[in-house]
Formats: structure tokens, C-alpha cells, sequence
């Protein structure tokens, strides 16, 4: 029975790469990276404008520093320096009060000279800062002038105590009225210094209120601007956010569904579509097309192959199974069948003589016209192969000799009775000479040189009937005398 080729040798054109890349579809105005761009511009320039907020911040914090301790800490520390000083020089006036000897005195005395210098400049100072209650800081001066003056008079008197000491001794009437009276300014002069040091509390109080006050504007400021800084941080951390959903979304779940369709086997070009138009889109389209190109040369490939295969197992010229696929289905039968296998051996008679009358390209139509003869007769299941020249090799399943003479006798039959056209020229009969030999014992349980040595032994029994049918007249069928049991072979080589 003749078979056809499974590959067509007609192909659709298709477009190559090159042509498809002209029908991928116009690039956006605005495409995937731009927008990704302009997404990260926004994240940077929010961190941008976060850092200089807080660098405003902390600019404002600093100047707001520096003006509260020029402003209000100096005049502090001016304020706590006066009160010391006045201290020192109230301390000093008591010295003052209980000197002994005029070198004493006069010590004594430029030492409150310089207090009271410093205490004038300290307050010099504190009015110049212009952060000084008037009426506070007139109490103050009128203080450090009672302080001065009270200097002098003590001083005076205890230089006229020296002097009234040195003449009248230590317990005259001249030196007691001193005494007291060095008592009393000493007295005063501790009031006044009492009250100075109350004034320069009541200054360093005001001080700190205002101190206090800058520091919670200063607070309310940061504060402020530490709102800021969490509104920026937390609109960038949403736009972060943001921005990762939408690479999830526009990058890697697309990417990801261009991974599974191209994955699949065979890839479906409605899987590569990723939607959107932008470079995933292009690169999907870009892939497709490779895609289409690589499946038509597979699918190509695989025809080729199947090409190869065929004429591998296949004779050229009449289509008909060769030798080595004879050999494959013939294993294949025994192996699988139950029912005895027949099978014959066919020969054209005086085919030398077709050939050197008529030539050799009619006698290869002829073997083609042969060929389509004898598949006529055989059944779906039937195997006919060209075993070469004008020799054909039949494999049929039958119940017994006499299925398989009937099927070879309308083989015969057919040759016999469908001659070859020849042109303008009168048809050309032809006559086949049939051997047939039966192989009973199936299935055969071996395979390889087993199955191959049972056809052997069937093909040399056909071969034999074959060559009795020629010495008979030809023109006919002939049948081995006894079938081949594989089964007996197999038991047989066991044996052995």
C-alpha cells in the first residue's frame, strides 16, 4: 500500500524581523522611562526640599541662639558680674571700716577704686543693650552713686580715725565719735548694697522672662517647621510608595506575563500582550515577532524532518515503504499479533525486456503505475514495500494461507488486468509471479535478532515459492509448503 509525504512543500511567506519592526506601533510621546523619570524627579525633589527646610530650620534656630545670647545672656552675666562686684566692694568697705594704718587704707582703697570702675562700666553695658527697664536701671545708678558716695565718706572718716588714733590713742572722745559714726556709714552702706543686689534680681528676672519667651517663640517655631519636615517626609514616603506600585504594576507584573507566555510551548502571541504603549509594549510586540519567526522555523524544521524520516523509510520513486521500514513494521507485527502473519514476495515478470524495449523512464512509470496497482488491492493494515528493481515484499495479517492467496491473487489480478498508459503508444501489460509464506505461533515474545531471523527464514520460504511460481509460467500465486512457527523458533533457540 503506497503512502504519501506528511510535509507540504508550499509555505506561506511571512515577514522577517526587519519588516515587522515597521509595523510596531508609534512610540509614545511619553514613554515608560520618561514617566518613571519624571516619578523619581518628584521623590528627589521633595527630598530636596526637605533637606532645605531643615536646613532653614536649623539656620533660624542658630540665629535665634546667637541673637538670645548676645541679646539677653550677656546682659545676664552683666547683671550677675554687678552683683558680684558690688559684693566685693561692700566686703572691701568693711575692710575699709577696720583698717589699722593709712598703708592699709590707701590699699584698700584703690582696690574699691577699681570695683566701683568696673561696676560703672557693667552698667554702662546694661544701658547700652537697650533691653533695660529706664526706671529699674535709674534705681541702679542712683544705688552705684549712693555706693560711690559712700565710699568716699567711710574713707574719710576712718583717714580722720587714723589721724585722731595716732594723737589721742585709742580711747578718746575724738576716736569714739568715729567709731560710731564709721558703724553707721558701714550700716548704710550695706543697705545700699543689699538693695543693689535686690535690683540686679529683679533684673536678671526680666532677663529670663524674655529669655523664656524667645525660647518658646524659638520652640513654636521649630515646631513648626518639624510639621513641615513630616509633611515632606511623609509625601515622600507616599510617593515612594506610589512609585513602587506603579513599577510593580507597569514593569514587573507586565514583565512577568511576557516571561509566562514566552514560556509556554507552543508560545500564543495573545499571551504576549501586555497592554499599554510604551517600551514593554514595543519589546513584547519586538519578542512576538521573533517568537513567530522561531515557530515558523520549528515548525519548518520539524517538516524537514519528518521529510528526512519519510524518505528514510520510504523508496524514492514509487513512495512505497523501503527496506529498512519493512523491517521496523515487520517487528512490530510479530510483536503485536495473534493471528497468523503472511508474508509474499512479488516479482515482475520480463521486466528486462519492458525496460530495453521501451526504455528506462517508462519502465520507472511503470513501476509507479505498479505500485498504485498493488495498493489498490491490499487492506489499511497491509505493509507493501519495494525491496528493490522490480521486487515488491508484502506484510499482511490474515487468518490463515487461504485470506492471504486471495489477497495476493487480487494484487495479481489487478497487475494483470490494469496495463501501463504509454502514451500514443498502446498500453504495456504487465504480470507479477507471487510467493507466500505463512508465520503462525504469534505473538513472538523476543525482539531484535529473533524477530529478524523468523523474517528472514519467512522471506527465504516465499523466495522458494516465488521461484516455483517462475518455473511454473509465471503470472501466478505459490505457497510455501509449511508455515513458520515463531514460536518454534523461540523454543528452539531456547533449547539451545
Amino acid at each position: 500500500m503506497s503512502e504519501t509525504n506528511p510535509s507540504s512543500d508550499t509555505e506561506a511567506r511571512t515577514p522577517g524581523v526587519g519588516e515587522a519592526a515597521f509595523a510596531v506601533s508609534a512610540a509614545p510621546r511619553l514613554g515608560l522611562a520618561a514617566r518613571t523619570a519624571v516619578w523619581v524627579l518628584a521623590l528627589i525633589l521633595l527630598a530636596l526640599s526637605a533637606a532645605v527646610l531643615a536646613h532653614l530650620t536649623i539656620d533660624r534656630l542658630q540665629v535665634g541662639l546667637e541673637s538670645m545670647a548676645s541679646d539677653e545672656l550677656d546682659p545676664l552675666m552683666d547683671s550677675v558680674r554687678l552683683v558680684q562686684q558690688s559684693e566685693a566692694l561692700i566686703s572691701q568697705s568693711l575692710s575699709l571700716s577696720q583698717a589699722q594704718s593709712q598703708d592699709e587704707r590707701r590699699r584698700i582703697r584703690v582696690d574699691q577704686q577699681d570695683r566701683l570702675e568696673w561696676i560703672q562700666k557693667i552698667t554702662r553695658q546694661l544701658a547700652s543693650s537697650g533691653h533695660t527697664d529706664p526706671d529699674l536701671l535709674a534705681r541702679v545708678q542712683r544705688a552705684q552713686m549712693q555706693l560711690g558716695d559712700g565710699v568716699e565718706t567711710l574713707d574719710e572718716l576712718v583717714n580722720q580715725r587714723l589721724r585722731v588714733l595716732a594723737i589721742e590713742g585709742e580711747f578718746g572722745r575724738k576716736a569714739a565719735e568715729l567709731d560710731e559714726r564709721i558703724a553707721k556709714v558701714s550700716s548704710q552702706h550695706r543697705l545700699v548694697g543689699a538693695e543693689l543686689s535686690v535690683l540686679m534680681g529683679y533684673f536678671s528676672s526680666d532677663i529670663r522672662t524674655r529669655m523664656r519667651s524667645r525660647i518658646d517663640r524659638l520652640e513654636v517655631e521649630v515646631n513648626r517647621q518639624r510639621a513641615g519636615l513630616w509633611v515632606l517626609t511623609g509625601a515622600a514616603a507616599v510617593l515612594l510608595a506610589l512609585l513602587g506600585g506603579y513599577l510593580h504594576h507597569t514593569v514587573v507584573l507586565r514583565v512577568l506575563r511576557l516571561q509566562r507566555g514566552v514560556s509556554q510551548r507552543p508560545v500564543d502571541r495573545q499571551a504576549l500582550h501586555v497592554g499599554g504603549n510604551d517600551e514593554i509594549t514595543r519589546l513584547a510586540e519586538t519578542v512576538g515577532h521573533y517568537v513567530d519567526r522561531i515557530q515558523e522555523n520549528e515548525l519548518r524544521l520539524h517538516r524537514s524532518n519528518l521529510d528526512l524520516a519519510y524518505l528514510a523509510e520510504h523508496d524514492p520513486l514509487t513512495r512505497l515503504a523501503n527496506r529498512r521500514h519493512f523491517d521496523a513494521a515487520s517487528r512490530r507485527m510479530l510483536a503485536a499479533l495473534s493471528s497468523p502473519l503472511a508474508l509474499a514476495v512479488l516479482d515482475v515478470d520480463h521486466f528486462k525486456v519492458v525496460n530495453d524495449t521501451h526504455g528506462h523512464d517508462f519502465g520507472d512509470q511503470a513501476l509507479i503505475h505498479l505500485a498504485h496497482s498493488l495498493g489498490t488491492a491490499l487492506r489499511e493494515r497491509d505493509v507493501l514495500a519495494r525491496f528493490g528493481g522490480e521486487e515488491f515484499v508484502v506484510l499482511m495479517p490474515v487468518s490463515g494461507m487461504d485470506a492471504a492467496v486471495d489477497v495476493c491473487e487480487r494484487m495479481r489480478i489487478n497487475v494483470a488486468t490494469q496495463p501501463v498508459p504509454h502514451g500514443d503508444l498502446p498500453p504495456v501489460s504487465l504480470n507479477v509471479s507471487v510467493g507466500v509464506a505463512l508465520i503462525t505461533g504469534l505473538p513472538l515474545l523476543a525482539e531484535g535478532d529473533d524477530a529478524a531471523a523468523v523474517i528472514q527464514q519467512a522471506l527465504r520460504a516465499a523466495d522458494a515459492a516465488l521461484y516455483r511460481a517462475k518455473m511454473m509460467g509465471r503470472n501466478q500465486v505459490c505457497t510455501a509448503p509449511e508455515p513458520i512457527s515463531a514460536r518454534m523458533h523461540f523454543d528452539q533457540k531456547d533449547d539451545t
